[in-house]
Parts: C-alpha cells; structure tokens; sequence
C-alpha cells in the first residue's frame, strides 16, 4: 500500500488524478418518498457565505426509521440535509429562514436564548421527526427536468400525533 501523505504530516498532500479530475460532483442522488422520517443529527455548524452576505446554517441528519420507499431501498443511516440559510434581517425571506430555523432546534430541544444565540453543538445525537416532501428538479431555465426529483423538510417535531417511535 502506498504511503498517504497529509498536510497534517507536515509534507504537502498528493492526490494521484487530483489535477486532472473536472471536479465534476454527481447530484443525482435519488430523492427519498415523500413521508415523516425519525432521524438523527449527525452535525451541525455554522458558515458565513464567502460573499459575507449570508449565513449558513448545515445540518447532516442520518435517517433512523421512516416509510417503506417505492423502490423498495433501504434508508437506515442514509443522510439527509437540512440548510438554513439567513441573509440581512431586511431581505424578504428573512422571516421565513428564522421561521424554519426555530422548527428545526425546537424539533431537536435545542435552547434558543433571548438575544437569539444557540449551541450548534448540543443539536449533534438528537432525534426528531422530520416531514419530506418530494419535488420535480428544475433547469436553469426554470423547467421541470424528467424524472429528476429533490427532497425538501417542510416540518420538524419531536413527535408524531399518533405516538408513533421507532
């Protein structure tokens, strides 16, 4: 096996293909069933926008239990992720952002203090419920592209009216 070197070894890292790589990332993951999902934070963190002008709230949550999905595939420990992001107070979809935002940590138990400060960190091992739905990808052009579907959290609660858990 040949050796890895990291930054972090105090050698620059090679990569062997880094260079000619396109840097091409697929999206074409497939949408889960529209449905509530029983899931697990698996992180949580901040980040302001490169351009200054917006922050990023990022939560990557691994599903726990959820529906059976049409395509018969299981979805134990598949990742879903949750973005919240917050531009000026002032921007129309301001409100909406803090909106699903506060969904999101009250679902998770998360403590929001009066100035309006949380701990991203104390949302990491919680579960909650989250409700998907299943939406047609557009183009740039703003034209449904076939067969091409993206999941979207519309709710998050602690839990379900029937009882239900895991």
């Amino acid at each position: 096996m040949a050796k890895v070197n990291t930054a972090s070894s105090g050698v620059k890292a090679k990569i062997p293909g880094l260079y000619e790589s396109e840097g091409a990332i697929s999206t074409d993951f497939p949408a889960f069933d529209k449905g509530d999902y029983f899931v697990e934070c698996d992180s949580f963190e901040e980040k302001v926008t490169k351009a200054g002008d917006k922050v990023n709230h990022s939560a990557k949550l691994l599903i726990v239990d959820g529906p059976e999905q049409i395509d018969g595939r299981d979805i134990v420990a598949k990742p879903l992720f949750a973005n919240y992001v917050l531009n000026d107070p002032e921007h129309e979809f301001y409100t909406l952002g803090v909106n699903k935002l506060k969904n999101f940590l009250n679902a998770a138990g998360i403590p929001v203090s009066r100035d309006g400060s949380f701990d991203h960190k104390k949302a990491v091992g919680k579960k909650f419920w989250v409700t998907l739905s299943k939406k047609p990808v557009k183009d740039e052009n703003g034209k449904v592209v076939k067969d091409k579907y993206r999941n979207e959290i519309v709710a998050c609660f602690q839990d379900r009216e029937d009882g239900g858990g895991v």
